[in-house]
């Protein structure tokens, strides 16, 4: 699972428009109701024309729909749209012809465009910035759009170099208006064949950017932050390669996580399937599901209710029975619940996140209630790809879809712990799956 946006380019852009698309329970009715009333309307248009044409009076245009001549934003996108160009290229014609060009054949090729959030221009294509940058030249391209229903939008395109010295597109996002927002309204990208040049625009506030997350038993987190230098209208820093590994992290001011415009470059948030346990494993299929015995069969629906908090220490909950690939669930010999599942947090490997529910706990515990555990990074090809030893001496959470597992006991004896997952003791020290032993600790 992830806290972060989707990665898939498709699935994101849907997530953009998603909140306009909400159907009504009469839609039926009205549709019907609305084609008879366009019958009429167009019935009294047609006679409208005609007298105008007998008159020789058609020196109009007669309009059904049209928006206002300018689409209206405030804030962080105006500003955008309406500076000049700023960066020590403002001035470098043939680089900004480069830029307006490479903008203009790669505009549609924006997952939003499929949802109708390029189609409208409503005003000229604006470089708001273009600069040197350790990677080679860069700029960002903003343009006024009409969104469905007329509502105002800003798209927004980064433009690099690549490889080889030509200008690539390398993400986009889009501004909604402030009444009604929608997209994601980067105003940062990442350039440069590694994708390791952070360009931030310079829009009046601080920001702080991070190169990693930092992972604990009990969570992860930052501690690595550091101010990003503005000159003539962005930050540019050099960060670790994010190709293939999206990790870098901005924030402003009041410490809240800004979007890098690279979320629809698949270059730099690649699909992961992590252990692909998924029944079946395609799109569309359900979580694989593994009641531990000798509980979990009758937890199925508590399982789904539990929520972890401050995964992060900062970042949002999530419910567990958003699992996107597998889920363990069950009692550790406490009684306490406790739910494991997988968990994606951008573009960085996936783990496994533990969450256990106190026994003393109401049915909707509080953030701070729930311990969280958290395991090394996956690998599916381990022979036991699940291993977390979870605190306060509660055993061993283990899992490997379609094994039979069993553990060694004190007594030198192998017992058996039932199929795809197990919560061992404590003191086990080596696990079989299946006829394949393997350590513990």
């Amino acid at each position: 699972m992830t806290d972060d946006l989707h990665p898939d380019p498709l699935r994101r852009a849907l997530a953009v428009a998603a909140q306009e698309v909400r159907p009504t329970p009469d839609l039926l009715h009205r549709v019907r109701r609305g084609g008879r009333r366009r019958v009429r309307r167009r019935r009294l248009l047609a006679g409208a024309l005609a007298a105008l044409l007998l008159a020789g009076g058609a020196t109009g245009v007669v309009h059904l729909h049209r928006p206002p001549a300018v689409a209206p934003l405030t804030g962080v996108a105006d500003l955008l749209l309406d500076q000049p160009t700023r960066g020590d290229l403002a001035d470098d014609r043939d680089w900004l012809d480069e830029v307006l060009a490479t903008y203009e054949r790669t505009r549609d090729d924006s997952p939003v465009h499929g949802l109708g959030l390029t189609d409208r221009p409503a005003g000229e294509p604006h470089v708001t910035w273009a600069g040197t940058t350790p990677a080679g030249p860069a700029a960002a391209v903003v343009q006024r759009m009409w969104s469905r229903h007329d509502r105002p939008s800003a798209f927004i395109r980064f433009i690099g170099t690549d490889a080889a010295g030509q200008p690539e597109s390398l993400g986009s996002d889009v501004f909604g208006p402030p009444q009604e927002p929608f997209g994601w309204a980067s105003r940062a990208f990442l350039t440069g064949p590694d994708r390791d040049v952070l360009v931030v625009l310079d829009v009046g506030d601080e920001v702080e950017w991070s190169p990693q997350r930092v992972y604990h038993t009990d969570g992860y987190t930052r501690t690595d932050w550091r101010p990003v230098r503005f000159a003539d209208g962005a930050g540019v820093v050099r960060v670790p390669p994010q190709r293939d590994r999206y990790a870098v992290a901005i924030r402003d001011g009041s410490g809240t996580y800004l979007t890098i415009g690279n979320l629809t470059d698949p270059e730099v948030v690649p699909h992961d399937p992590g252990l692909n346990w998924r029944t079946p494993p395609s799109a569309g299929s359900q979580p694989a599901r593994f009641p531990v015995e000798p509980h979990g069969a009758r937890l199925d629906q508590e399982s789904h209710n539990l929520t972890c908090g401050n995964l992060g220490r900062g970042d949002r909950p999530f419910n567990l029975a958003s699992a996107t690939d597998w889920m363990a669930y069950g009692r550790t010999p406490a009684g306490e619940l406790f739910v494991a599942t997988d968990l994606k947090v951008g573009g960085d490997p996936v783990r496994t996140v533990v969450c256990i529910q106190p026994v003393d706990a109401s049915t909707h515990p509080a953030d701070g209630e729930v311990i969280q555990v958290y395991g090394d990074e996956v690998d599916p090809t381990a022979v036991l790809p699940v291993r977390v030893r979870l605190p306060g001496d509660r055993g061993w959470l283990v899992a490997r879809k379609d094994a039979a597992l069993s553990y060694l006991d004190d007594d030198g004896r192998w017992q058996p712990a039932g199929r795809h997952a197990a919560l061992l003791p404590p003191g086990a020290s080596r696990a079989r799956v299946d006829d394949t032993e393997v350590p513990l600790g």
